[in-house]
């Protein structure tokens, strides 16, 4: 399958309804997303883990201010159709190591999302509820002690995720 290249506005305007729809809104005075036409989200599968466990650190301004509101969005709507991409999503448009529509990091990302899609039985291209895919990820990997490691241990956002596994053991004790 072919990965659709998500630089460009007319790129985004494929890959990411969301952020344009963000963007729109904004410039209008409002601060949330709307979901204007049903379009699926495209989600790579490994961001249903970093949506998780984001608490606002990240690469640059204009990446955590799309991360936080794409995770707004599907906190707000749960039922929110994603469909599952090989290659650059809507989370990828903002970050640093998209040049071009090409990932620098493209190999890694790859492995955690087969990794997921493995552990979840997900396919490429697949559409779902967000709550599905979360729930998902969340059953057979988030809640089995050292799985989400197995999948991304050598991310460079792993400690902060590592120190949320830690805070959540210790609640849960």
């Amino acid at each position: 399958m072919p990965t659709q290249n998500c630089s460009g506005v007319f790129a985004l305007m494929r890959c990411c309804p969301i952020i344009l729809s963000y963007i729109s809104h904004k410039r209008k005075g409002g601060d949330e997303v709307e979901e204007k036409d049903g379009a699926p989200l495209p989600l790579r599968p490994h961001h249903a883990m970093c949506l998780g466990f984001f608490t606002g650190h990240g690469y640059g301004g204009e990446f955590v201010e799309n991360m936080f509101h794409i995770r707004r969005a599907l906190w707000k709507n749960p039922d929110r159709l994603v469909v599952l991409r090989r290659g650059a999503d809507c989370i990828c448009a903002a970050c640093p190591n998209n040049r071009g529509g090409v990932c620098r990091t493209a190999e890694k990302a790859a492995r955690y999302d087969e990794k997921v899609r493995r552990a979840c039985g997900f396919s490429a291209g697949q559409t779902m509820r967000w709550r599905e895919l979360r729930s998902a990820v969340e059953a057979k990997i988030l809640s089995r002690p050292g799985a989400r490691r197995g999948i991304c241990a050598d991310c460079l956002w792993n400690p902060l995720c590592q120190q949320q596994d830690v805070e959540k053991s210790v609640e849960s004790v």
